[in-house]
């Protein structure tokens, strides 16, 4: 996995515009951002035990409507 999960999880938090276009499909605009099938798929099934092993230390995971990464 790369950071670019990461700083992809992190933009939904503060692009509205992005926001809207994950809601409408999530998985098209996630390999228009470069994301792999294993990071989409972490995504898509939602698979925070995964995900929380590649955050950063303070990072916490929103899970409100969709994930989102917050920068300590």
């Amino acid at each position: 996995m790369t950071n670019d999960l990461i700083e992809f999880l992190t933009e939904l938090s503060t692009n509205d515009k992005l926001m809207l276009d994950f809601i409408k499909d999530r998985e098209a605009i996630m390999k228009k951002h470069g994301l792999s099938e294993k990071e989409i798929r972490i995504v898509i099934e939602e698979d925070y035990q995964t995900l929380k092993k590649l955050l950063p230390d303070g990072a916490k995971i929103s899970t409100h409507h969709v994930i989102q990464i917050i920068k300590p």
